[in-house]
């Protein structure tokens, strides 16, 4: 299954920089490692976005940790829409180790979609 994901813009030469290629082949890892398996099966398409949570120079201090915290959130589809599931999680980023963790107090977080009636007229609005 091919996973459709967008990959920034980031805004930083820090985050432009860390989010190299190598970086990019961790978190599809992670998400086929640890994402994909907590998912219901017979999904048809697998779409998301990974972006900076902090992506603006005054986060950049010496002190900062949230220079290295990034989000992803992912989407899966099935052919019946009310039993799409979206993940979230804070990623952070260890450069000394070159791994992404999830983040201690907001790691990965299952949404999923509500079904019944009220919720499929909101859902045409």
């Amino acid at each position: 299954m091919e996973i459709t994901l967008k990959i920034g813009p980031f805004v930083t030469e820090h985050h432009q920089q860390a989010i190299d290629e190598e970086a990019v082949s961790k978190i599809y890892s992670y998400i086929k490692e640890t994402v994909i398996p907590r998912a219901t099966p017979n999904y048809a398409q697998v779409t998301g976005e990974f972006s900076a949570s902090y992506d603006d120079p005054r986060f950049f201090g010496p002190l900062s940790i949230c220079k290295y915290w990034y989000h992803l959130g992912i989407e899966f589809h099935h052919s019946d829409s009310n039993k799409d599931e979206h993940f979230s999680a804070t990623l952070v980023l260890e450069p000394e180790r070159g791994i992404f963790k999830e983040h201690p107090r907001c790691g990965l977080i299952l949404f999923d979609r509500p079904s019944g009636p009220k919720w499929d007229k909101l859902r045409k609005v």
